[in-house]
């Protein structure tokens, strides 16, 4: 079994300038007008060396093991912007001393005294007594092959140093780990985290065929630094897009197929607790038909896949597999946390009749009920505009039915359509009633995202406050009831498309409710359209109103 060891470690490269100046010289705002050269030193200071070591449950071959040797030489490469030509003439090694605090500082080196002016690193490592790399910081613009590690550091090289006199100037550079075998076995740099040290996620899978036989999953794990940004969550990548990660599957000689779990870097910077999104795809194998789309999708944090280590009787600190089922596995995701939930969705534009009075129009299934705790009324025998006007199908407040124009079923309502059925309402005098409710069972990790958008119109034919639609959400019980999450819509606004974004209950099932907030006898009459409700948040487009639990 091969440990990973995690290095947390800052390196800060600094300039420091020595001069003396006369009143004669120039100005230092002007360095390239004298022949002045600055003194420039790298220093190395390795603070809190917080190593750990994790094993996998299982031995993988791909995750490599880090030096323990100590720093004996930082080895540069600097461009001289302006010439375009190397400092030194290449690379130039620096020896390094004990700074007495746990760190190494450079030796003052004649090699590194450089006239004032624009420079560029271009190369940075840390190398030991025997001439190894043990560190080095990542260029932006090389291929690592699955992992994107120019993304794991603030600023990847090539970093540009403004040389200027009278100034201690300080770059900080970060390096990671370096491990030349790894590099020659899978033909790119492996590298493990300084000050952002390296956590691993590790990820197995079974497929399910129709039959319920279990399959290993061959699958593609693609991960981003979160975005901070529910309707884009994807920040910058961890991994390659033009060669990603994926499983390691075969047959054995005997000739059965087996599939080995996955684990991927992930940047665990200090003092914060990092936020990743990920999406997981079957890769088409034995069995397992893959997948176009995402079978499991997710926001999760540097705490959360922490979670998934433990210390064995023996002492030893392992990570468990987040192990996912999928197909007709009749099984649930069995890991803790849950990080990944199933893509859901529920889309209801109300013309998918099910009976010859629309009663039973929700659509209901095995993973989502929706409703209405007012009171359906039928449409039939009623002829548009006929009189008395309380005869009309919605003329009652606290009920409703489905229509395609709210004319239909009200002669004071407006003659319009919009786009098939409608679910439409005569708003409740009554507080508190449900005007739409749906449940969903458990289809996303507790505490989850969802996000839930409809069209509202308000269809009364006739302006005035007391006939704006008034809706509240609530949200597992509790009423959003601040003053921006209130829904209002007047007549004048005609179709509004409104978007929430609410929170899934400890068992990962949301229940959420519409409530009547204008109890007016001729206050929030409505209608609903093209309800979606879903944990994708690409579906917050074009909206008119948002409202976000807090």
């Amino acid at each position: 079994m091969k440990n990973y060891k995690v290095y947390l470690m800052t390196i800060a490269a600094f300039a420091m300038l020595f001069t003396s100046c006369s009143k004669d010289e120039s100005s230092a705002d002007t360095p390239g007008e004298n022949l002045e050269q600055v003194s420039l030193t790298f220093g190395a200071m390795l603070q809190d060396f917080n190593k750990s070591v994790q094993k996998q449950e299982q031995s993988l071959s791909d995750v490599p093991e880090c030096s323990d040797a100590a720093p004996a030489k930082i080895r540069v490469g600097i461009m001289n912007s302006t010439t375009m030509s190397w400092v030194s003439g290449g690379y130039i090694d620096v020896p390094v001393m004990d700074n007495g605090d746990g760190g190494w500082m450079t030796q003052e080196s004649a090699l590194l005294t450089l006239d004032a002016g624009m420079y560029s690193l271009e190369y940075f490592a840390v190398l030991d007594s025997g001439d190894n790399v043990i560190y080095i910081a990542p260029r932006m613009d090389d291929n690592y092959g699955p992992a994107m590690f120019q993304n794991f550091v603030a600023a990847a090289l090539p970093i540009s140093i403004d040389l200027r006199n009278g100034v201690k100037k300080y770059v900080d550079v970060e390096v990671l780990c370096y491990d030349e075998r790894f590099a020659d076995e899978y033909g790119y740099l492996f590298f493990d985290f300084d000050t952002v040290r390296a956590i691993y996620l590790c990820v197995f899978g079974n497929y399910c065929d129709e039959t319920g036989r279990h399959y290993p999953a061959k699958f593609r794990l693609d991960v981003w630094n979160y975005s901070g940004n529910t309707e884009d969550p994807k920040g910058t990548p961890l991994f390659n897009e033009e060669d990603p990660y994926v499983n390691v599957t075969g047959t054995y000689d005997n000739d059965d197929y087996y599939a080995e779990p996955l684990c991927v870097a992930l940047p665990d910077r200090q003092n914060v607790n990092d936020m990743y999104y990920a999406e997981l795809y079957l890769v088409e194998s034995e069995g397992n038909p893959g997948s176009a789309e995402p079978i499991r999708m997710g926001v999760f944090s540097q705490e959360d896949v922490e979670t998934l280590f433990y210390t064995d009787e023996g002492g030893v600190d392992r990570t468990k597999y987040y192990h996912f089922r999928e197909g007709s596995c009749g099984l649930q995701d069995d890991s803790d946390p849950c990080l990944f939930s199933r893509p859901t969705s529920y889309l209801n534009d109300f013309d998918d009749t099910a009976s010859s009075q629309d009663n039973n129009d929700f659509l209901d299934n095995s993973s989502v009920e929706t409703g209405t705790n007012y009171d359906y009324r039928s449409t039939l025998g009623w002829v548009p505009g006929s009189s008395p006007d309380a005869a009309a199908p919605l003329w009652d407040e606290g009920a409703y039915t489905f229509t395609t124009n709210p004319y239909f079923v009200h002669n004071h309502w407006v003659n319009e359509t919009h786009d098939g059925n409608m679910f439409i309402l005569n708003g409740s005098t009554e507080e508190g009633v449900d005007a739409y409710f749906v449940t969903t069972f458990a289809d996303v990790c507790p505490n989850s995202d969802y996000y839930v958008t409809f069209e509202v119109r308000n269809v009364y034919n006739g302006a005035s406050p007391s006939n704006d639609i008034v809706l509240a959400a609530s949200v597992d019980g509790v009423d959003l009831d601040d003053p921006a999450d209130i829904i209002t819509v007047t007549y004048s606004d005609g179709w509004v498309k409104v978007g929430l974004k609410v929170k899934a209950d400890a068992s990962g099932s949301l229940v959420l409710s519409l409530i009547d907030g204008n109890t007016e006898p001729s206050g929030n009459d409505f209608a609903l359209d093209n309800i979606h409700i879903s944990n994708d948040p690409s579906i917050m487009t074009g909206l008119d109103i948002s409202v976000i639990q807090d």
